[in-house]
């Protein structure tokens, strides 16, 4: 995959596709809420992005957003009744949900 990435990048020859990039990992530290408790942003060593940002970034494959802590849990984006919005993946804790992370 690196060297059909290079090859395309150095020639300038076809479209890149989703399959061509390796997909980083952004850990979210903290987030940004409004005062109904909906997460605006996330927030990470890496800077800070709104929702609709990361929402794009995911589907994209630009982005694999996670929450930090000793156990992670991956963020996915959900299509709600009011639009996209971000959660993190279920599992046995609730410690490591994106609505916990203040």
């Amino acid at each position: 995959m690196a060297n059909n990435f290079l090859k395309k990048a150095i020639t300038g020859s076809g479209q890149f596709c989703k399959g061509d990039f390796e997909m980083l990992e952004r850990i979210i530290n903290n987030t940004k809420k409004k005062e109904n408790g909906t997460i605006t942003h996330v927030v990470g060593n890496w800077g800070c992005v709104s929702v609709s940002e990361a929402v794009v970034h995911i589907e994209n494959g630009l982005y694999a957003y996670f929450t930090g802590g000793s156990k992670r849990a991956k963020v996915i984006v959900v299509n709600g009744a009011n639009g996209k919005y971000l959660r993190s993946t279920p599992d046995a804790t609730t410690l490591n949900n994106l609505e916990e992370i203040d």
